[in-house]
């Protein structure tokens, strides 16, 4: 299991004054948070939302990190390094049957002019990308909320890899438990629904999984969900 945190602090959402930055209520005191998430996080960071803060030991100027955000009554976890380690403790557990066979992992891997999250050996090579889910509408996750260049690159550069001999895969994981299958959210960003509809189309793997939350302090890679991009 990952761990978010043995002792979480309850707190409620003020502002965010910066895209990484947000103004909290913490007891009495107004404190503030960094987010580790890029996204626009709408309909969930909303005045009066109910936070969980981590403590960061020795970071004076911002000693705190969101980790959970309450969409209403479910919890999301808006941590985006969460979604790597989920699936890496997966991978690391022989727990997804796809890539069972690999046993060897790298993180951060340096292709042309990006990185991809992962890169499987074994007798051939995966290159495997993971994109968290936040959002969500109607027990659907939705992805993304925010248009995303970076993702658009992500995909070229998996189907490029995949027409030149290699498995590639994108691994979307919904980040709440409430949540039923995944859309990719066309509206917000067409270009990303297209790309992916192609690198599928060429042979770039595409999953979806979900979240298990455990008293807030730890999450696993939950069920497979699944995935519309037609």
């Amino acid at each position: 299991m990952v761990s978010l945190g043995k002792w979480l602090l309850p707190s409620i959402f003020v502002s965010r004054p910066k895209r990484f930055l947000v103004n909290v209520r913490l007891g009495e005191r107004i404190e503030t948070a960094f987010l580790p998430h890029t996204g626009r996080l709408e309909g969930i960071l909303v005045k009066g939302a109910r936070l969980l803060l981590r403590e960061v030991p020795n970071r004076v100027r911002v000693p705190y990190d969101i980790v959970i955000a309450f969409d209403g009554k479910v919890p999301v976890v808006v941590d985006s390094r969460i979604p790597n380690a989920v699936i890496k403790e997966a991978i690391m557990q022989r727990k997804l049957p796809q890539l069972s066979l690999y046993t060897q992992i790298k993180a951060e891997i340096k292709v042309c002019d990006s990185r991809l999250d992962f890169m499987l050996q074994n007798t051939d090579v995966y290159y495997l990308e993971v994109k968290g889910c936040t959002m969500a509408r109607n027990s659907l996750s939705l992805y993304p909320d925010a248009p995303t260049e970076r993702g658009v690159r992500h995909l070229e550069l998996l189907t490029k890899l995949h027409l030149n001999g290699y498995r590639t895969g994108v691994w979307f994981v919904a980040m709440r438990s409430d949540t039923l299958g995944l859309m990719i959210n066309r509206q917000i960003d067409p270009l990303f629904f297209n790309k992916l509809k192609e690198a599928n189309k060429l042979g770039v793997e595409v999953y979806a999984y979900s979240i298990s939350l455990k008293n807030y302090n730890v999450c696993h890679l939950g069920k497979q969900i699944s995935i519309n991009i037609a």
